[in-house]
């Protein structure tokens, strides 16, 4: 009896490890299938450098380091669903500004929409500002927002378009660089090319002008829109994707004809009116019966 016994268990254990092995290619198990609905996490991380415009008109160095996580749940054993993407990072500039990046993001640091706040350290106070605006792979283009707290300072109140370190190269184009306008206002439109992914923003620099869109990606028509001024001509200088467009406005149209009245025989005959407008003023003459014919009819001022 014992023999027997002896050799039923070593059969027994010869089944069990080829029941194991007989599979071909599997191993023994090493890590756990990913359970679904589980929590997943994933980070992406990217450099950014440029220059930025100071409230003086200056420019400096700009140098930022963005981190996205993602927190998302796993709907397959392979592939986590999207979740909200966290930002954060830090940022530091030439002229010894440096602060904190905070926010959301919708999409990627590959192709996205950045939404949160910018800080700044100004001695005892940290100054605090919403921005906004796309990440791409070729790097971002925001905005500043509202204030959130604020120092006397004032330290940010620049714009950003800057290229993301080692990646694609982003030549900007601009149709025209100056528009004439007239004191009475009005709208202008520039052409800018730029490859596709390529971050930009525009920004007016005085309240008398605006400029849309304000930031985007790629080639765009930029329209610029000039209220009527009611003083004396004036200039600014506009920036779309970092590129200088200079607006200029003449002055507030006045007219001014002489004589105000003229006689005409009954015969018929010509007669002349001299008008007096501002540089820049446009207008135009018109005959409101059939028996007077206006020869000059309308002035457009070339500025």
């Amino acid at each position: 009896m014992k023999r027997s016994t002896h050799i039923f268990r070593h059969a027994l254990v010869v089944a069990v490890a080829t029941a194991v092995t007989a599979c071909g290619d599997t191993k023994f198990p090493t890590t756990p299938t990913p359970l679904a609905n589980s929590p997943v996490t994933t980070q992406q991380a990217a450099t950014y450098g440029g220059s930025i415009v100071l409230p003086d008109g200056g420019t400096t160095t700009f140098n930022m380091t963005l981190i996205a996580r993602s927190l998302g749940v796993r709907t397959e054993s392979t592939s986590p669903a999207p979740g909200t993407v966290s930002v954060s990072g830090s940022y530091s500039t030439g002229n010894g500004l440096h602060g904190d990046v905070q926010g959301t993001l919708a999409g990627t640091l590959a192709g996205g929409t950045f939404t949160g706040t910018l800080t700044a350290v100004s001695g005892a106070c940290t100054e605090e500002r919403t921005y906004s605006g796309p990440v791409t792979t070729a790097g971002v283009a925001w905005l500043p927002g509202e204030q959130v707290r604020n120092c006397s300072a004032n330290a940010l109140t620049f714009s950003m378009q800057m290229g993301q370190t080692n990646g694609p190269a982003c030549p900007y184009n601009l149709s025209q660089s100056s528009v004439p306008m007239s004191g009475s206002g009005g709208t202008a439109s520039i052409q800018m090319t730029a490859p596709a992914g390529c971050a930009w923003v525009a920004e007016s620099g005085s309240e008398w002008i605006d400029v849309r869109p304000s930031s985007g990606t790629g080639s765009a028509t930029v329209t610029i829109t000039v209220e009527p001024n009611a003083q004396t001509a004036r200039q600014v200088a506009i920036r779309i994707a970092g590129l200088v467009v200079t607006v200029d406005q003449g002055p507030a149209c006045s007219l001014a004809i002489s004589p105000a009245r003229a006689t005409i025989p009954s015969s018929g005959g010509t007669g002349t009116i001299a008008v007096t407008a501002g540089n820049g003023c446009e207008w135009s003459a018109e005959s409101r019966v059939d028996w007077i014919t206006v020869s000059t009819a309308r002035n457009i001022p070339s500025g």
